[in-house]
């Protein structure tokens, strides 16, 4: 059963001016919360969580809530929470329920339009380490689909289990859902590398291995769509290299690799960089429809929180923002408040009135803010080029969020669901994390909180301009035109050749891009279907550097990555 609550200011505000060295400031929460697990959540490790409006059922048009916390453990539970509500009333339940599963990982939610039988199905993804909810038996990756039943008591039913990997060691697995119609997941198999899925109206491609990503891990996935083509975005770590790579490849390609194959693709490499390992897992996101191919991820050395970023409205290369140390316009964590687990929503506003184009990054802190020995949820809201603030310094926190002590177990996720305010999203920005109730317990609640687009008490700084733009969507039908594509070498010095296969007659337009922006060097062809290579050469008078090499298919860009030349 679920323990309603509203939101309580539960510190003060602090003026920074007399505040005490390193003591923090917050904006008090103007959020619904309840909370919910069933049993009782037991050392939980990571949550997950997706939400989408308008749900039809046979108790009325409802939003539906989806949420799961794991313990990433071979002997322990976890559990998949789903909540209907009525529309724009989040606290006001419908049907609430939970299934309990064992030896699981990283349970990851989703939801897709049925495009053959009607009606939307429900996702839930899984490491299995001991085959006991796999349908052959085998630990590996598993994917179950659940149907709406139409029943207020018992509102889904698991229709089918998919086999996604046969991995017999742990790999981080994560989801994304776009706009009804498309879902992506992604999986880390250790020892072959990153591989992923994709589907169109409930139609399930083949597995796909990203070339080159054995040793990477902890991969994390999302889509971006502008008017081109729809684009699945990655994001993953080396380790051993101490290094983040996000890379992209477009869903249609994806699409293509038929159910029940496996093929290797090449991604686009967009970005590489540094960080100060050993840090947390990785979380991105995009906003789903924009005008332009922008992401972020967030990650925490146990100190900074770091977003790395990409806004072609400003810079229009990656840059790394520190949230938490001061750069932002609020004050610097000190070393003793650590930072764990961040997460990140890229989209709708919680501050400025909803509209796509800002960053959420929340996080658990512990321990000592204000003086108080507590630990909390906290987070802020930034402008996607890293200039500043949108939310008002210091810190928003989540509503019922603090402990006494630090936690022995955080875990925060915000949803990724970000299709426009009153278009696919709910009227509320959805959060889930947990709390030790009591201190050194080792039990925990599971919070459910909800904070309303543009809540005034949350509002402040200078709001980002809309960009968001009408895309529409593709069918399943719908046929790429590029089949697959490789260029060699990487890095060039005079020429490279750029593989391209075709599944009809295509206008193919290379761009070698600089960092400026600048096109230094162009190619088009007209070619028929089927493989060819293009060269493009002349170029051993660029300066050494990083360039973006976009190729674009009968108008539409269908691919770019990062070429360095030598």
């Amino acid at each position: 059963m679920f323990n309603l609550k509203t939101a309580a200011v539960l510190l003060p505000f602090l003026s920074i001016g007399i505040a005490p060295v390193m003591a923090q400031t917050f904006t008090a929460p103007a959020a619904s919360e309840y909370t919910y697990g069933s049993p009782a959540v037991k050392r939980p490790k990571v949550t997950a969580n997706y939400s989408r409006k308008d749900i039809p059922t046979s108790f009325g048009t409802t939003d539906l809530y989806l949420s799961t916390w794991s313990s990433n453990s071979a002997t322990d539970r976890s559990e998949f929470i789903y909540t209907f509500t009525a529309p724009s009333i989040p606290t006001s339940i419908m049907s609430q329920g939970s299934f309990i599963y064992k030896s699981v990982a990283d349970l990851e939610v989703g939801i897709v339009y049925n495009g053959s039988g009607g009606g939307h199905l429900v996702l839930v993804a899984y490491y299995d380490y001991t085959g006991t909810n796999s349908p052959t038996g085998a630990p590996g990756h598993i994917l179950d689909i659940y149907k709406m039943t139409g029943s207020v008591s018992g509102p889904l039913a698991l229709a089918s289990k998919n086999q996604l990997s046969y991995s017999a060691n742990y790999g981080r697995i994560r989801m994304d859902s776009h706009k009804d119609y498309a879902v992506a997941i992604a999986w880390d198999y250790p020892g072959k590398g990153i591989q992923t899925t994709v589907c169109d109206l409930g139609n399930w491609s083949g597995i796909t291995t990203l070339n080159g990503t054995k040793g990477e891990e902890g991969p994390d996935v999302a889509f971006s769509h502008t008017n081109n083509l729809l684009n699945v975005r990655f994001v993953y770590k080396n380790p051993a290299n101490s290094t983040i790579t996000e890379s992209m490849i477009d869903w249609p390609q994806l699409l293509s690799i038929p159910f029940g194959t496996s093929v290797v693709l090449n991604p686009a490499v967009e970005d590489v960089t540094g960080a100060p390992f050993p840090i947390s897992n990785v979380v991105l996101d995009c906003p789903d429809h924009y005008d332009v191919e922008n992401w972020a991820y967030t990650y925490t050395d146990g100190v900074k929180v770091y977003v790395r970023h990409l806004d072609y409205h400003s810079l229009g290369t990656p840059i790394t923002t520190v949230v938490n140390d001061g750069s932002l316009g609020n004050q610097a964590s000190s070393k003793r408040f650590s930072a764990q687990n961040p997460t990140l929503h890229y989209g709708n506003g919680a501050i400025s009135g909803g509209s796509t184009g800002q960053i959420s990054v929340g996080w658990y802190s512990s321990v000592g803010f204000s003086g108080s020995g507590a630990s909390l949820y906290m987070g802020i809201e930034m402008k996607e080029s890293g200039s500043g603030l949108l939310s008002a310094p210091d810190y928003m926190r989540l509503p019922n969020s603090t402990s006494p002590a630090a936690a022995a177990r955080s875990g925060i996720a915000y949803s990724k669901m970000s299709d426009g305010v009153g278009v696919l999203a709910p009227d509320y920005m959805y959060a889930t994390y947990f709390t030790e109730i009591p201190a050194g317990s080792g039990s925990y609640q599971l919070h459910h909180a909800f904070h309303k687009w543009n809540n005034p008490v949350f509002k402040g700084g200078t709001s980002t301009p809309a960009h968001e733009v009408d895309c529409k969507s593709p069918s399943h039908n719908d046929q790429v035109a590029v089949l697959k594509t490789s260029t060699a070498p990487n890095p060039f010095q005079a020429r490279f050749t750029h593989n391209i296969a075709l599944n009809e007659v295509a206008d193919v337009q290379l761009s070698l891009v600089n960092v400026s922006g600048q096109v230094v060097a162009q190619k088009s062809s007209k070619l028929n279907k089927g493989s060819h290579s293009i060269e493009m050469n002349g170029l051993d008078k660029l300066p050494v550097g990083n360039y973006i090499l976009t190729t674009t298919v009968n108008g539409k860009k269908t691919g770019a990555q990062v070429m360095v030349k030598q």
